[in-house]
């Protein structure tokens, strides 16, 4: 255990009873704390098959005198820890076996104790105890909006909470320009009024952004034109792909909806805003906490949490890695060696070389081919023409990546191979 020394100590060593609703001990419930210097632990196992739930407050006799003439005093929980119980202090609990972290104000824990519920034989193993002082009563806001729900990181929800005026409208627009997506132009009543709600969004949108010093970039694309590339461009490519099913492998329905809406949408935040420091694109949208609204999204409209993560970080690989108007071929070994490119499709070394995974593989590539012919579904005038050549790019892709058999650095050397289109290099491939 790196943190040994945590625990090596005696003078800090403090053991409790967990005290139940009903005010009885539960004798099952191990719970102790330690302490080096600022460094703090607390451990909490339920030694039982049954589920319970309690108050840690105040230790058992601990002797702070000699052997010779015993001392016994007991603390509170916050005395053993030295947190500190003003209405200022508040500490962020990282849990080391489920790495989720919780908030708590340091007066809340000395006034009523450290409430814990617990399954059968499951432990909390509390590291870190960080301590932050909240100055303005943000930090307080953030405790009050999670009430003790544990979260991957509690410093990222403060920021995200501190964003809401740009984060709020962010979300609204995905969810109504997926929902515009799915219109169809069906009801010209119901698009009207989804248009007018996005403008009304991309109004607060961009307030948000300028109270963090974002400007509009001159020459930017009207709210107009983002509502008529997403009302038109989808239902181009299902009309033009409705032969196929590699729309449905992509996902349901509303997931790819709202994948082709989060497409559109942020290429126009993108081309649309800068931050007052130069800082690159894909720095500002990220710091900004957009690609997490999106995965969020995605996982409200079908996808499993890892799906929507995985197709997130896809679209920010098109947006920030696909240079100028490159194709998806030439954009393709940059992709790959991108570190985003390389986790995505699972590669990894053994037996002296580095491999992919084919099913990733090809999965990365629908959706980049996917969100190609968005760009350009409504402005190409034979889109069927270009749809059909693209279906054939990829096939050729494919075909590569099966004759460098998977090998990753094998597929760089065939992906770059000077003076070969790609398609008379897959016509090597034995299959």
């Amino acid at each position: 255990m790196r943190k040994r020394y945590i625990f090596a100590g005696h003078e800090n060593f403090a053991l409790y009873d967990l005290t139940t609703p009903e005010g009885h001990v539960n004798e099952n419930v191990l719970a102790y704390s330690n302490r080096f210097g600022d460094e703090r632990a607390l451990i909490i196992y339920n030694n039982s098959f049954y589920q319970t739930r309690g108050t840690i407050h105040t230790s058992t006799e601990i002797n702070v005198g000699s052997q010779e003439q015993a001392h016994l005093v007991r603390k509170s929980l916050s005395e053993a820890l030295g947190l500190k119980y003003d209405s200022q202090h508040f500490y962020i609990l990282h849990d080391h076996k489920s790495h989720m972290e919780q908030l708590f104000p340091g007066q809340k824990i000395a006034q009523e104790g450290f409430y814990v519920e617990l399954n059968g034989y499951q432990y909390h193993a509390f590291l870190g105890f960080q301590e932050i002082r909240d100055t303005d009563g943000t930090w307080w806001r953030l405790h009050e909006s999670l009430n003790g729900q544990a979260v991957p990181s509690i410093k990222q929800a403060y920021m995200e909470m501190l964003l809401e005026p740009v984060l709020a409208p962010f979300e609204n627009l995905l969810y109504l320009s997926a929902e515009l997506c799915r219109n169809k132009r069906d009801s010209k009543a119901k698009a009207s009024d989804l248009e007018a709600q996005i403008q009304s969004n991309l109004d607060r949108f961009w307030e948000g952004l300028e109270s963090r010093g974002y400007t509009k970039v001159e020459g930017a694309l009207a709210g107009e034109a983002l509502c008529e590339s997403l009302s038109l461009n989808l239902p181009l490519v299902e009309e033009t792909d409705i032969k196929s099913t590699e729309l449905e492998e992509l996902g349901t329905p509303k997931a790819v909806q709202t994948a082709s809406a989060a497409h559109q949408l942020c290429k126009w935040v993108v081309d649309s805003f800068a931050p007052e420091k130069e800082i690159d694109d894909q720095t500002w949208f990220e710091s900004l906490y957009l690609d997490r609204r999106i995965q969020k999204v995605l996982v409200d409209h079908g996808l499993s949490d890892h799906e929507a993560w995985r197709v997130t970080q896809i679209f920010l690989l098109m947006l920030f890695e696909c240079e100028g108007e490159d194709s998806i071929e030439e954009c393709a070994p940059a992709l790959l060696e991108s570190k985003r490119g390389q986790v995505l499709v699972q590669a990894h070394q053994y037996d002296g070389h580095i491999w992919f995974r084919q099913e990733d593989f090809q999965d990365l590539f629908k959706w980049l081919y996917f969100w190609a012919d968005l760009d350009d579904a409504a402005s190409i005038r034979d889109f069927q023409e270009k749809w059909e050549e693209r279906r054939h790019q990829m096939k050729a892709l494919f075909q590569t990546a099966e004759m460098a058999n998977y090998r990753f650095d094998k597929l760089l050397d065939l992906l770059k191979g000077e003076g070969q289109d790609l398609a008379e290099v897959s016509e090597k491939s034995p299959a």
